[in-house]
């Protein structure tokens, strides 16, 4: 019962075209050639067949037929490209998410360490980040006896510490 369901619900996903086969279809309307297509998408030949062949099932119809030298879309495939047009410029003009920039980090960083982590290891890479993050600000703060508790409220954002070896 269970793999009659998830068969159906495959088949379901089939018949509805997504925003590859949109995209293959608006390319192939306008070069008119499977390979330029496939060239121009990145794709293989043999997955812009398959996408095709999709196509051709959802639509129940050719799309497009040999005509010379080139593929020239049916009168069927000449009433969608409008919208498939419209839908991908919909698609493209959905905002994208936000890429992380170090570069327009404006934040104060809280670093709590002790006195010979400044030298050893805050100094000899405030050079590299501050080119990576050019707005962001160092606080330098010595450790006590409470640093977990100072991290813990947001008095501190970084600890530099090593544990105390025991003898």
């Amino acid at each position: 019962m269970t793999e009659i369901l998830i068969k159906i619900d495959n088949d379901m996903a089939q018949d509805r075209p997504n925003s590859e086969l949109l995209r293959f279809l608006a390319e192939f309307y306008d070069s008119r050639n499977l390979i330029s297509t496939a060239n121009r998408l990145g794709k293989g030949s043999a997955t812009c067949f398959r996408l095709l062949a999709q196509a051709r099932e959802i639509f129940e119809d050719p799309l497009f037929v040999k005509g010379g030298r080139a593929m020239m879309p049916t009168p069927k495939m000449d009433s969608l490209i409008g919208e498939i047009q419209s839908i991908l410029m919909r698609i493209d003009r959905l905002p994208s998410p936000k890429v992380f920039s170090p570069k327009e980090l404006t934040q104060d960083f809280r670093i709590g360490c002790i006195d010979n982590a400044v030298l050893r290891f805050i100094v000899p890479s405030l050079a590299n980040l501050y080119a990576q993050a050019p707005n962001i600000r160092l606080s330098i703060i010595s450790l006590h006896e409470h640093f977990q508790w100072a991290l813990e409220k947001g008095n501190i954002d970084i600890v530099i510490y090593a544990r105390p070896t025991s003898s």
